[in-house]
């Protein structure tokens, strides 16, 4: 259901070349509104031409933020990782940024990131499924992510 509303929005050669090159930036975001939650996501290349966009439903009673944005990248690590395996980054090991607007979900992710080994507790956390999810996708992909925060709309009363 994750992929179910991915929209192509270049072309074949612009996608292939962009994503072989990882000359893209990645960004994505949730959203909720009771009684549900939705994610969205976007790929673009280092100019912002769009390359790919993709939506969805984020499952999961009661539908939280924290969820819902967690979902957008879930989705967006998901088709990095299906599409590196059919055009594989031609260079080594390259970085890519990710931008969210949602600090507690990149520390969750990042956080997890170092742990080496599985905690019992820590899977009993709000919404771990899915940033243990995140995280086994992550450490598959033949690329660095860089996880990085931008200021949002809810941010407003944050200086930035």
């Amino acid at each position: 259901f994750i992929f179910s509303h991915v929209q192509q929005l270049g072309s074949d050669i612009e996608i292939r070349d962009a994503v072989s090159n990882v000359n893209i930036i990645t960004c994505s975001d949730g959203s909720v509104r009771s009684p549900s939650s939705s994610f969205g996501f976007i790929i673009s290349d280092q100019l912002g031409n769009r390359l790919i966009g993709g939506s969805g439903p984020a499952p999961g009673n009661p539908p939280t933020s924290f969820r819902s944005k967690a979902y957008g990248i879930l989705a967006l690590v998901r088709w990095l990782h299906h599409v590196f395996r059919n055009f594989p980054p031609s260079t080594q090991v390259p970085s890519l940024t990710h931008y969210l607007d949602n600090q507690s979900v990149i520390y969750r992710i990042q956080q997890s990131l170092k742990t080496t080994w599985a905690a019992p507790n820590h899977r009993m956390l709000p919404e771990q499924d899915v940033v243990d999810k995140i995280v086994s996708t992550i450490q598959t992909l033949p690329i660095k992510l860089d996880l990085q925060w931008v200021k949002g709309h809810q941010d407003s009363a944050t200086p930035y």
